[in-house]
């Protein structure tokens, strides 16, 4: 992190040579109202140095070296997992990601390990987990179906409700008398941008990159332009719900199963129910 010190310090160097060099410019063309323009040139580079230092200590070195271990180990895992279309997999250790991208390197093995990963134990825990997180009589219902359609090999009835239940399950973030609610999904991104900026929430490093990991699996799942012109077989939730693809993989079901388990937890974890509403001027979610 010492490092980091003085990569910001020779960024605040470079500043200060730059100014010295205009003003040099300035003397080599002999302006003769340099002096009128730059009287206290020797105070103002003086101030510089001034200000520099004071920046320096404002900088809080161990929340630098924690931010830059996390952003280096979870920034990459965060990125693994998008390119594999994924959230962290249930009952999976954050810590062993690391491990994950190094054994399973490309999409065929890394969904050769989930299915692996997911045996029938790990399933009904997961089940039984979002049965308990689920309120409503009706969803739970549902979900025992599609746990009983699951177990009979009909994948596609699984894709299309688990669905219906990854849809509904941000809906608690917004306030109740708010519009909009089929895109409440698009809440995440504004929560991630939150956290992006300073707040008062104390919502720190880790939690930004688990709210990532879940924008990068909506923005794809969600994802709807140039879908239909590309053919593509891959999970999506308008082409499927719309009917202009019949999915029946295992392997989306696992993905549905883990993103909504995952979503469950870390809306539970925000603890920001209700606080979303539908500006219906800019077209956006606002938190109240």
């Amino acid at each position: 992190m010492d490092d980091k010190r003085d990569d910001y310090k020779k960024s605040l160097d470079k500043i200060t040579k730059t100014l010295k060099q205009t003003a040099e410019s300035f003397k080599k063309y002999k302006i003769p109202s340099f002096e009128n323009l730059f009287p206290n040139y020797d105070e103002i580079n003086q101030r510089i140095k001034e200000i520099q230092n004071e920046l320096l200590k404002c900088i809080n070195i161990d929340q630098l070296r924690e931010i830059e271990n996390q952003s280096k180990i979870n920034g990459r895992d965060s990125h693994y997992l998008k390119e594999m279309y994924w959230t962290i997999p249930f009952e999976y250790k954050y810590e062993n990601l690391e491990s994950l991208r190094n054994t399973c390197k490309n999409k065929h093995d890394f969904e050769s390990f989930m299915k692996r990963y997911h045996e029938k134990s790990r399933i009904n825990r997961q089940f039984s987990k979002i049965r308990k997180n689920i309120k409503e009589l009706d969803k739970k219902i549902l979900l025992r179906q599609i746990e009983n359609a699951y177990n009979n090999g009909d994948y596609a009835i699984c894709i299309t409700s688990l669905i219906t239940i990854l849809d509904g399950t941000t809906m608690i973030l917004m306030d109740s008398n708010s519009d909009n609610k089929h895109n409440s999904y698009k809440i995440i991104k504004v929560i991630r941008n939150y956290i992006n900026e300073p707040n008062e929430m104390g919502l720190g490093y880790e939690v930004f990159l688990k709210v990532t990991i879940l924008y990068n699996f909506y923005k794809k799942f969600y994802k709807n332009r140039d879908l239909i012109k590309e053919k593509s077989n891959e999970l999506s939730r308008h082409l499927n719900s719309h009917g202009s693809i019949y999915l029946n993989k295992k392997i989306d079901v696992l993905r549905l199963l883990d993103a909504l388990i995952y979503t469950q937890e870390l809306i539970k974890e925000l603890d920001m129910d209700n606080q979303f509403i539908y500006n219906k001027k800019s077209n956006k979610f606002d938190i109240k």
